[in-house]
């Protein structure tokens, strides 16, 4: 977008641009990118995390897994759902 908005030639050769094309090309692109860091830069200084947060998050996380597995049976028959050697987070193997 920048390149169409100093209308810089398609395929140019490097000593055929015009010097005060890419005076402008450099105006515009380097307070663009600044802006784009900058805006990045804002975004981690907002995202406020610690310990406590993230072991929340990780409970949840474990919570949908597991009611995902279990299944409409399972809570009719009130069996536990399947868990392999992992944990449950294993993929679930039919038991015998």
């Amino acid at each position: 977008m920048l390149l169409t908005y100093v209308a810089f030639p398609q395929g140019a050769k490097p000593n055929e641009v015009d010097p005060d094309m890419l005076r402008n090309l450099a105006l515009i692109y380097l307070p663009t990118i600044g802006a784009f860091y900058a805006v990045a830069i804002a975004c981690l200084f907002a995202y406020k995390i610690d310990k406590s947060v993230h072991e929340e998050n990780l409970r949840i996380l474990q919570e949908g897994v597991l009611e995902a597995r279990t299944t409409d049976a399972q809570i009719e028959t009130g069996t536990p759902a399947a868990s392999g050697p992992a944990g449950d987070l294993s993929p679930v193997t039919p038991r015998p």
